[in-house]
């Protein structure tokens, strides 16, 4: 985007954060008020009723005021903490793409079963904020330590100072918008109706707004991973994460029937080599697929060849279609990753075991919500 366009959108975008931030802050300051006003301007009881009768708006305006500051995740973090001992190679590597990126420290990490690798920063009272990277331990066990290197450079590149404070504070407000609109989703409780109604019509409109600017920080984020990385390295990541993630869905259904009970992570880690593709031809078929895929209106990132296209990636560039040897999660974690793949099936199966207790709570209630209101209708 030119510069005659970058400005405006600029101050468009700006212009929406100021208004969420100073809804919140100004309705929830006003509403906290109305008890202190009903109490300083009706006379004796009267005042205690108007108080009382206030304290909800009270409720209202303290969740308005908490709200850009408790964007967090209401769930605890889920996945594997790691700590240096847990792996120090892995360490090692997020330490030099830290100082290279000139970014700030994370306050944790968490592995977890995704084939993703993603940092959330959380503001917090004081102006402080929380950054946390989950990274998935398929990723590492099928790419190389070199495009993973890459990856985690891309997203150390949105909280990092080259990327910019302000395109660093669109991108998280965007997550943090989002975060909320599905909190209140959630809990819908009449003490959060008036936030709720803000909500349901600014979040629409401000991602529609940034949606453009959000394609925009993934470009510069590759650039900065291709200008700490390597180009090289960089395109090899994005051809190899949309390849192998290919090969894992096709091969997933075998990992999970491997054992009983289910432990596809540690069976991932005891294979050299997964079914599909079974040769670089038809890695090409899926590359080409997932080339024509185009950038839809909605979409948070660009498609896989416009990024391959800023990158100005090399055509002939030898294709990653074979998982990689050895792969990130032997160089990174070395004797630590057979351990951590049991333990992330463990704690994956603890977790399928709380949701699927969670949903026949759920379901119980409502079977026992339908028989109560059979009730009251025979009556």
């Amino acid at each position: 985007m030119d510069n005659r366009r970058a400005n405006p959108q600029r101050w468009r975008i700006g212009a929406w954060l100021a208004l969420g931030d100073g809804v919140l802050l100004a309705g929830g300051a006003a509403l906290c008020a109305l008890p202190l006003l009903a109490w300083a301007l009706l006379p004796g009881a009267a005042a205690l009723a108007g108080v009382a009768l206030t304290l909800p708006a009270l409720v209202s305006g303290v969740i308005m005021l908490r709200t850009p500051f408790s964007a967090a995740p209401d769930t605890r973090e889920e996945g594997l903490p790691l700590r240096r001992d847990d792996a120090p190679g892995l360490f090692e590597a997020l330490d030099g793409i830290r100082d290279a990126m000139a970014a700030p420290p994370l306050d944790a990490i968490y592995l977890d079963g995704e084939f993703n690798a993603a940092i959330r920063q959380h503001r917090r009272l004081g102006g402080k904020t929380r950054n946390v990277l989950w990274l998935g331990l398929p990723l590492l066990d099928m790419l190389s330590p070199s495009a993973c290197r890459a990856i985690l450079a891309h997203e150390y590149a949105h909280i990092a100072q080259r990327h910019g404070r302000y395109a660093s504070r669109v991108y998280f407000a965007r997550l943090q918008w989002q975060e909320v609109a599905r909190r209140l989703d959630r809990r819908r409780r009449l003490s959060s109706a008036p936030l709720r109604l803000f909500v349901a019509w600014y979040v629409p409109r401000f991602l529609a707004v940034s949606l453009d600017f959000a394609r925009q920080c993934e470009v510069q984020a590759d650039a900065e991973a291709a200008r700490v990385c390597g180009q090289p390295a960089m395109a090899e990541a994005l051809s190899a994460m949309a390849l192998q993630w290919r090969a894992l869905r096709d091969a997933w259904p075998a990992l999970l029937a491997a054992s009983d009970p289910p432990q596809p992570y540690a069976a991932l880690a005891a294979r050299d080599a997964l079914a599909a593709p079974v040769d670089e031809a038809e890695a090409r078929v899926w590359l080409h697929a997932a080339l024509c895929a185009t950038t839809a209106d909605g979409d948070t990132h660009p498609s896989l060849a416009d990024r391959l296209a800023a990158l100005a990636a090399d055509p002939a560039r030898p294709l990653p279609w074979r998982r990689a040897a050895p792969t990130a999660a032997q160089a990174w974690l070395s004797g630590q990753r057979a351990s951590l793949a049991a333990r992330l099936d463990a704690c994956c199966a603890a977790q399928s075991a709380d949701e699927a207790a969670q949903v026949r709570q759920e379901r119980e209630a409502l079977t026992a919500q339908y028989h109560d209101l059979l009730r009251k209708r025979r009556i």
